[in-house]
């Protein structure tokens, strides 16, 4: 796999209007972004110095896929390591092609991290969480032959939402509640998902279980565009206690 190195820094201003909820990491003449980093408004309520420099090393698939990210010049701070971490794996890159074939690379990526300090506020660390009904009623049973004698399919593991999580000024845990998705899965994987009046949280289902592997009652189902039908509750749990 190829390695690039990328010397001019990327920098950043964070605003103090309370309208901007991300930084956007721009002006940069190495790494070609298609959709930039973007790092939370809450990176200066941590104890990390208003201007900060790190290194990101990246690997990307070559369509533009950042695939995995670590921190080898840390800010001082963890959290904020994480934070700039989770933005470059979020980000997307231009493809990267060598005489016309899209070519696997690693990049170190410096960064310039200017932050102006606002008011110190308690942050919360927020993340989506999906319970698939289907998934609770598999578990009753030992074993995935004796769970299919009654139910249609099994998972095989556990649908959870992968995403980074968010962050918030509010401890609250919201239920956005109960939300039915049928989906097929040829040769067992999870292809797609009907839902003809999509709502945001078809869509963090979606993002959840696609690709998901799962074995149905039926051999022939796997052949075929067997339906399958679960429901998932949606909810948003938060720290109790502030992060910062």
């Amino acid at each position: 796999m190829k390695h690039l190195f990328y010397i001019p820094f990327l920098f950043c201003s964070l605003l103090t209007n309370a309208a901007e909820e991300s930084l956007d990491l721009t002006k940069n003449n190495g790494v070609s972004w298609r959709i930039n980093p973007k790092i939370p408004k809450i990176i200066n309520q941590f104890d990390t110095p208003n201007v900060f420099d790190t290194v990101i090393r990246f690997e990307s698939d070559g369509m533009g896929n950042v695939t995995s990210a670590k921190v080898i010049s840390s800010t001082g701070n963890a959290k904020t390591d994480e934070l700039i971490k989770n933005a470059v794996l979020n980000a997307k890159l231009r493809p990267y092609k060598e005489n016309g074939v899209p070519t696997r690379f690693s990049a170190d990526q410096p960064f310039h991290i200017n932050a102006t300090n606002t008011k110190k506020e308690k942050i919360y660390e927020c993340k989506l969480v999906i319970k698939s009904n289907a998934y609770q009623v598999q578990q009753k049973f030992k074993s995935i032959k004796k769970a299919l004698k009654k139910i249609d399919f099994v998972y095989l593991d556990e649908p959870t939402y992968r995403k980074s999580p968010s962050y918030s000024k509010s401890s609250n845990t919201t239920d956005f509640g109960e939300f039915k998705v049928t989906f097929v899965a040829p040769d067992g994987v999870i292809k797609r998902i009907d839902q003809r009046e999509p709502t945001i949280e078809h869509v963090i289902v979606l993002n959840s279980i696609i690709g998901m592997k799962i074995t149905p009652k039926k051999d022939i189902w796997n052949k075929g565009m067997h339906e399958y039908e679960d429901t998932f509750t949606v909810m948003r749990q938060c720290t109790t206690d502030p992060i910062n």
